[in-house]
C-alpha cells in the first residue's frame, strides 16, 4: 500500500527542486527541467519496465490495462515504447 504523504506530488516536487537548487545552481543556462526530466524518464521506464514483465502472470494486470482509462499505457508496452 502506498504511503500517504501530506504534500501533492506536484509540492513535493517542487520543494526537492528548491532544495537541490540551493546547493546545486543551475550551470550554463540550463533550466530546471534539464535537470527533472532525465531522472522521471529513467523512472518511468523502470515503471514500465516491471509492468511488462508482470503483465505476462497477472490476470488482474492484463484486465486493468485493457480498460479506456489504461489504453496508452497498454499501447506503450505493446510497442515497447519508452522515453
Amino acid at each position: 500500500m502506498a504511503k500517504k504523504y501530506n504534500l501533492k506530488l506536484s509540492e513535493t516536487i517542487a520543494k526537492i527542486v528548491e532544495i537541490y537548487m540551493k546547493f546545486e545552481p543551475l550551470k550554463r543556462g540550463d533550466t530546471i527541467s534539464a535537470y527533472i526530466k532525465p531522472a522521471i524518464h529513467k523512472e518511468i521506464n523502470k515503471m514500465l519496465n516491471e509492468l511488462d514483465f508482470e503483465r505476462e502472470k497477472n490476470n488482474e494486470l492484463q484486465e486493468l490495462l485493457k480498460s479506456e482509462e489504461y489504453k496508452e499505457v497498454l499501447k506503450m508496452l505493446e510497442t515497447n515504447k519508452r522515453y
